[in-house]
């Protein structure tokens, strides 16, 4: 029927919207060495070995190697020792161990040449032994979202969406929360009404049904189911939800009473209809769209005068185009 058609355009317009090591070449082949000289270099290295080995051994000082020596140390530098043994120190004694009878003093090494500087505490502490590395405390994931965090989120993305013209995008990421919190009457209601937008009456008409099982009170899902089966011309259904709810007093929700009243009419009960349609009338009475209700009500319990009143003041209002030319069309017979 056209007016209850029109009637469900405005219910639907009012309802909110993741290294390789080096080979070294071997040495050319040599001439042996004269026995006597050969004699004289071995005692020669034993006398500096000896000397060698009292300045090795001798206690000294610590000086440690500064960061400000060059990188490339002579050769006769000795190798670093660890902090727990203790540096060599070049002394005027030290220097006259490392002479022969028959050499000259010869000039002070670029060991001794070099000033003992205090080095920095992090250079003694670089050459100390490494501590136990401790164990790193483990990182805390961070917890995972509750369902009803999750919901939200895909309820959030799912309006953003819908606004964006992304029906079945939108679509999903609402089935997604009403998968993850069934008993949310606004996750459900989003979802259906982007579901009828995108032309999926059926898929909508069973998620209202289910959230109506879970609570018959929920009268958003209620009211919006009962517009989907009137507009389909199955005025039981819509009677079966409204009649299970709790019915608000009409000046409290209007809307409520006039998809009964459309049910009501549109299943055969024509005076439930016209009760509804005088209460909602009695609360406002510049309806035009009650007015024409009321009217069919009247004009089909066999009252052809008052269904014309009803007509008449239907017509004194804005009615939607072919409601009015129905209208017009009923006062015109029943004059």
């Amino acid at each position: 029927m056209s007016l209850l058609n029109q009637m469900l355009k405005d219910l639907a317009a009012r309802q909110p919207a993741g290294g390789l090591a080096a080979v070294r070449p071997a040495l050319p082949g040599r001439a042996p060495l004269p026995l006597g000289l050969l004699v004289l270099l071995v005692l020669l290295a034993g006398l500096i070995g000896a000397a060698a080995g009292y300045w090795w051994l001798r206690p000294a000082p610590i000086q440690p190697a500064t960061a400000s020596r060059p990188a490339a140390l002579p050769a006769s530098t000795p190798p670093q020792l660890s902090a727990a043994e203790p540096l060599p120190a070049v002394t005027a004694q030290t220097a006259a161990l490392n002479q022969t009878p028959d050499e000259q003093p010869a000039p002070a090494t670029t060991q001794a040449a070099i000033p003992a500087e205090p080095a920095p505490a992090q250079t003694a502490k670089t050459v100390s032994p490494a501590a136990p590395t401790p164990t790193p405390a483990p990182i805390k994931q961070p917890s995972q979202a509750t369902p009803a965090e999750q919901a939200a989120d895909a309820y959030r993305d799912g309006l953003r969406l819908a606004q964006a013209g992304q029906l079945a995008a939108a679509a999903e990421q609402l089935t997604r929360a009403v998968r993850l919190q069934a008993d949310n009457p606004d996750y459900r209601l989003a979802q259906a009404q982007v579901l009828l937008r995108a032309g999926r009456s059926d898929a909508a008409a069973r998620s209202l049904q289910d959230g109506i099982r879970r609570d018959p009170n929920a009268l958003s899902l209620v009211k919006l189911y009962a517009g989907v089966a009137v507009s389909r011309n199955d005025n039981a259904a819509a009677l079966a939800a409204l009649h299970g709810a709790t019915p608000p007093a009409p000046a409290a929700d209007p809307a409520f009473h006039a998809l009964l009243a459309a049910a009501e009419q549109g299943a055969g009960n024509y005076a439930a209809a016209a009760d509804t349609y005088r209460a909602l009338l009695a609360h406002n009475p510049a309806q035009g769209e009650w007015w024409a209700g009321l009217g069919i009500a009247l004009e089909n319990l066999s009252q052809p005068e008052d269904a014309l009143a009803a007509y008449q003041h239907a017509s004194q209002t804005r009615l939607p185009p072919a409601l009015a030319q129905y209208v017009s069309e009923r006062i015109a017979l029943l004059k």
